[in-house]
């Protein structure tokens, strides 16, 4: 059996201005499983070959007009794929997920000892695939879960803290809500 994983990340930081720093980030992977060399000894439902390919992409944008004050702005793209094959290199399994996201986050010191933090998220998930079970005769094949959907995720939050010397004090409110946009059940 092999299992092989390979990955490349990197990250690009620019501070543009004293109150403006841009920054690009990546990340992509990929794994492998191989067990071709033991083909013989699997039976009809066995993985014998297996792919999985991730990769995640981000830009931000901090901005501090003062040393009281800074608003940070986020925005990724995510992938995922993965697939299986039996011996007879027909198709078990397979699966596709994609993600976007924006994060915005806001700190803000408008009294001294009392920082105040907000900010939000807002994510677009979609994702499909599919599993597939073989009777006895190879070419009998029973899907047994195809699915297919989209939803929609977001997220706020707002904080007021207080110090005092060694006492802090902090109260917040918080909401999220998740809508599924296309739920299909195939």
């Amino acid at each position: 059996m092999a299992f092989g994983f390979f990955d490349a990340q990197g990250k690009l930081a620019q501070e543009l201005t004293r109150q403006h720093n841009v920054s690009l980030s990546f990340f992509d992977g990929h794994s492998d499983l191989d067990r071709t060399e033991a083909r013989s000894t699997l039976g009809i439902n066995a993985i014998m070959n297996a792919t999985y390919h991730v990769s995640l992409a981000q830009v931000a944008w901090r901005y501090a007009p003062s040393s009281r004050l800074m608003l940070t702005n986020r925005a990724a793209y995510m992938r995922e794929r993965s697939d299986a094959v039996n011996p007879r290199e027909l198709p078990l399994g397979g699966s596709a997920h994609r993600e976007w996201v924006w994060n915005t986050s806001l700190a803000w010191n408008w009294r001294p000892n009392a920082p105040l933090q907000a900010g939000g998220s807002f994510r677009r998930i979609a994702e499909d695939g599919f599993s597939a079970r073989y009777n006895f005769n190879p070419l009998a094949v029973r899907r047994r879960d195809e699915w297919r959907g989209t939803g929609l995720r977001a997220g706020g939050f707002v904080e007021q803290g207080w110090i005092r010397g060694p006492l802090t004090l902090t109260a917040g409110a918080r909401f999220d809500g998740f809508t599924l946009v296309e739920p299909r059940a195939i």
